[in-house]
Formats: structure tokens, C-alpha cells, sequence
């Protein structure tokens, strides 16, 4: 059987974690899933609509100062999935439901961990490794993951994505350079 050609899209998000307010770390990581779950709900409209074959498999992942999306598809859903991507950023909005999902999840982990003794010792260690940055915040959190936050808060971290100058877009292919290229222009 002929091996699946499959294409990459990887959009990173300039900010990370460090970009969320010390009252609020892990935001960014919120932020990002829900767009990423957004873009996987919005991709059965786009497989409905023909506008591609199959589905996408989409994977999102924040760290200290990015945050990264990525899209593996078909070659031929390429342009299909770019056009998926751009909708999702600028057409989606944040859903009450999605985001308290993946907040009761990122909760939920954050409580196993905190009771690691790994984990702590881990985040003693980077917090003093970090004393006095940006990443300090992160590591030497004294209450739990996201405590109080208010989707009010939410929203306005889901608008943050909506600043292009965050965004660096990879693409990886069996697509000539060209066709990527005019693919991308395109959108």
C-alpha cells in the first residue's frame, strides 16, 4: 500500500505561560486548548462542507514564552486546513462550555501533581532558579491552578490571540515550495 502523504502546520503563539497574570497562571494554556478544541470542532463543518477529506489530528502545547498549535493533515486537505486555521483564529468565539472542560481538566492534573513530591521539589528548584524573572511566577504558585477566575477573564485572554504580530506559521509538506507558498498567500 502507498505511504499517506501528510502535511504540518504549526502556528506559534508568542507570550506562553509568562504571559499569564500572576493571579491567573495558566491561562495561557486555557486560552490556547480552547482555541485548539475550536479549530477541532470547526473541522467537522469544513469535512461536512467537502472542504476537507478527513479529519486533522490538532495538538496544542504552551510553554514558558510560546504556545504552539499544530495541524497534521493529508496533502491535499493543506489549503483546506489552512483555511480552517485563519477561520478559527479570526470567525470562533470562546464557549462557556468548552472552556469549563478543559479548566476542570487542567484543575484536576494540576491537584495530582501538587501532591508529587517530584513535582514540588521540581517547582522549588525552578522557582529559585528563576528568582527575580518573569518565569518565577509560574513555579512558586501558592494556590491552586486558576483559583476564581471568571470567564469574563477568559474572554478577554481568548481576544489576545486575535493579535497576528504573536504569530510565527511552519509548514512542513510533500507540497512543492511553491504550492505551499501560493497556498499561504492565498489565505
Amino acid at each position: 500500500t502507498p505511504q499517506r502523504k501528510k502535511s504540518a502546520i504549526t502556528i506559534q503563539i508568542q507570550g506562553g505561560e509568562s504571559n499569564s497574570q500572576e493571579k491567573f497562571i495558566g491561562l495561557e494554556t486555557l486560552t490556547v486548548q480552547c482555541l485548539a478544541t475550536n479549530m477541532q470542532n470547526l473541522s467537522k463543518n469544513f469535512v461536512n462542507a467537502g472542504i476537507i477529506n478527513e479529519f486533522p489530528q490538532i495538538f496544542s502545547n504552551t510553554e514558558l514564552d510560546t504556545s504552539k498549535i499544530t495541524i497534521i493533515c493529508k496533502d491535499n486537505d493543506f489549503s483546506g486546513c489552512m483555511q480552517l486555521l485563519i477561520s478559527a483564529l479570526i470567525f470562533t468565539d470562546i464557549n462557556p462550555t468548552v472552556a469549563d472542560e478543559i479548566l476542570y481538566e487542567m484543575k484536576r492534573k494540576d491537584r495530582l501533581l501538587s501532591k508529587d513530591s517530584s513535582f514540588q521539589m521540581y517547582s522549588k528548584a525552578m522557582a529559585s532558579i528563576y528568582k527575580n524573572t518573569k518565569y518565577q511566577k509560574i513555579f512558586s504558585r501558592e494556590k491552586p491552578l486558576l483559583e476564581n477566575i471568571d470567564f469574563e477573564s477568559i474572554k478577554t485572554s481568548y481576544a489576545t490571540l486575535l493579535d497576528a504580530s504573536r504569530y510565527k506559521i511552519f509548514c512542513a509538506s510533500n507540497l512543492s515550495f511553491e504550492q505551499v507558498f501560493n497556498i499561504t498567500k492565498q489565505h
